[in-house]
């Protein structure tokens, strides 16, 4: 039996040394064989690095579910529009101002938790689909308030400028780091050298298979064990949303700059729906 669970750690480990060769290895949960076999490969020479929106976190309401769901991409469709009329811009401001967001996986607290009791460094990705003035506050005070911080400094500073592009700033936000206009497989690159860090291990969990196979690329020529991850846990949630709703939510957005959450664009429809329903009350006649 002993021999059996040698070989079994063995296997675990060559895959996982086959991982920093480029092989991407997906997985639904943190709390996977998968996952726990990886934990046992990170120590303090290792930075982990995790995807914040639909890895981490995602929005609450069902329009940006996953499955047969043509509304998912609503904000990128507005950003798309935006290119030839900006008001567009102003309605991402409002829903980002104004949206909830859920994690992904309850497990996702304990993981991070315990890398940093391990003294791993541990940080977030964000990539935002338009630059938006102070947004970093506000996406750092959503995290806190799903009870998640990560590693809130590095070289004791706890806000870094990374690089400008654009006119835009990559930058680490006290354990965020915010992409810019840049590529991620940029942006962590340039992270390193102006952190002046020299990691042995970088796992990295994306949802993006083609953008892990870029960030993978530019660590290639460094001696540094890279371990990718495919983290598609959002995919599970695939509940097909009511499109009165969806309709309902476009509308209060488009019409007057206000973002309903299901449950509250659910009760305003009902009201709606019945007062509609209701007789009609005639004048009495004197």
């Amino acid at each position: 039996m002993k021999n059996k669970l040698k070989l079994l750690f063995i296997v675990v480990v060559f895959t996982f040394c086959g991982t920093a060769k480029g092989e991407i290895i997906p997985t639904y949960s943190v709390d996977s064989i998968t996952i726990k076999n990886l934990d046992k490969l990170i120590d303090e020479n290792t930075i982990v690095f995790i995807e914040l929106d639909d890895v981490l976190v995602m929005p609450k309401s069902k329009m940006f579910y996953y499955g047969d769901n043509p509304y998912r991409l609503f904000i990128y469709e507005l950003f798309s529009l935006s290119k030839t009329n900006p008001q567009y811009l102003n309605l991402i401001v409002k829903w980002y101002q104004m949206r909830k967001l859920m994690l992904v996986e309850e497990g996702w607290k304990n993981f991070i938790e315990n890398l940093k009791k391990r003294k791993v460094p541990v940080y977030a990705l964000c990539t935002m689909p338009i630059q938006i003035k102070n947004i970093e506050p506000k996406r750092l005070s959503e995290l806190k308030e799903l009870g998640i911080s990560f590693t809130e400094k590095i070289n004791d500073k706890d806000i870094i400028e990374i690089e400008k592009k654009e006119d835009h700033t990559s930058l680490f936000y006290h354990g965020i780091i915010f992409t810019g206009a840049s590529a991620k497989a940029n942006v962590l690159l340039n992270f390193i050298k102006v952190a002046n860090i020299s990691p042995k291990k970088i796992v990295v969990f994306g949802n993006s298979q083609a953008e892990l196979q870029a960030i993978e690329s530019n660590f290639y020529r460094f001696r540094i064990n890279f371990y990718s991850i495919l983290y598609l846990g959002a995919r599970k949630f695939v509940d097909i949303p009511d499109p009165n709703v969806i309709r309902l939510q476009q509308q209060m957005l488009f019409d007057q700059e206000k973002w309903l959450e299901d449950e509250e664009a659910e009760a305003l429809l009902k009201r709606t729906v019945e007062q509609k329903d209701l007789p009609e009350v005639k004048e009495e006649r004197k």
